[in-house]
């Protein structure tokens, strides 16, 4: 876990991890702070957050289900993908980031991210 407050938490899955400890020192800060804004505006100022939020590829998850998976630019050659939880029990909102990347290949990073993301679900349908 990088950050936790009252109403913020912030995970990395294992394969982000591996891939978040090959970035410098200044990169890593870079992310926990973009990831800690956009939590904060998750939770503050939804209307915002959208506008920094992209889905590339859309997810329908057992014909019911939206995604909650998101792509992040963290700064011009450096981007993120995460999913966003909201939990109303706990009132928390949970990000987890899943890959962190400096290629342009967006499309293909999330659809890869889902993928591993969403294997516990029969029903993956892209739209």
């Amino acid at each position: 876990m990088l950050a936790d407050n009252e109403n913020l938490i912030i995970e990395l899955t294992d394969d982000c991890e591996k891939i978040f400890y090959h970035f410098s020192q200044k990169e890593q800060d870079e992310i926990i702070k973009k990831t800690e804004y956009l939590g904060e505006l998750y939770i503050t100022d939804r209307a915002e957050f959208y506008r920094n939020a992209h889905q590339p590829v859309f997810f329908k998850l057992n014909n019911k289900f939206d995604s909650s998976l998101y792509y992040f630019r963290i700064k011009r050659d450096l981007k993120m993908i995460a999913s966003v939880d909201e939990d109303p029990i706990f009132e928390s909102v949970t990000i987890t980031l899943l890959s962190v990347f400096k290629d342009g290949h967006i499309e293909k990073n999330f659809k890869s991210a889902a993928q591993s993301f969403y294997r516990q679900f029969v029903n993956v349908e892209q739209i």
